[in-house]
């Protein structure tokens, strides 16, 4: 059960929530620009976390995540982005009667190659890249030390929509891999982070 009202993070989500309104608002006030002929572009994506195998002794339930990326095309169909990311696990176990929740949460940069197909307005988009994330345990009754931000990697791959001059619907699948050593309570523990994140967003290319 995703337990997104919990006050430790209810403010981020919101905070994130009135991001993507604002984007979404600038995203329709700026339709007249041709999308073949942009190079920078914007997106903001939602999705459902999905966690591929139990992650050290964490017994993850599904998550979700949002996030952002700016990128720039730098060649006709190949495109450098970097971006910021928030994703959240629920814990299946209580810990000491409250909830538990798993956050990881940093930045990324990575390669993305845009297909087009034809003339249909839809195109193929294939990516991948490194990830710069910091891990952490969020519990009312208990405090846990912080991972150090670390790397890892994800492979995305997605369909691109057509919706307007410079717009673009985009789900698609990521899948990302993060392994950082943790400290909780004092004993060391290797955690190894695999999910799949299963969402949509929105591209404005300018």
């Amino acid at each position: 059960m995703l337990n997104i009202y919990n006050k430790k993070h209810f403010g981020v989500v919101l905070h994130c929530f009135g991001i993507i309104v604002v984007t979404w608002l600038l995203l329709f006030q700026a339709s007249n620009v041709a999308l073949a002929q942009d190079k920078f572009s914007i997106t903001v994506r939602g999705g459902i976390n999905l966690p591929c195998q139990g992650q050290n002794n964490l017994s993850l339930n599904n998550g979700y995540g949002l996030e952002g990326e700016i990128g720039y095309r730098v060649l006709s169909q190949l495109s450098v982005y970097a971006g910021w990311g928030y994703n959240n696990f629920d814990v299946k176990d209580d810990y000491k009667g409250s909830d538990v929740d798993f956050v990881a949460s940093g930045y990324s940069l990575g390669l993305q190659f845009n297909q087009p197909v034809a003339s249909s307005g839809l195109s193929i988009i294939v990516g991948g890249g490194a990830l710069y994330h910091e891990l952490k345990v969020e519990c009312e009754n208990s405090d846990f030390d912080d991972s150090k931000r670390g790397l890892g990697y994800q492979i995305d791959l997605g369909l691109g929509i057509n919706i307007g001059k410079n717009l673009m619907l985009i789900p698609g699948l990521k899948y990302r891999s993060i392994e950082r050593d943790y400290d909780m309570e004092g004993r060391s523990k290797r955690i190894d982070l695999n999910y799949l994140s299963a969402g949509a967003g929105i591209g404005w290319f300018f």
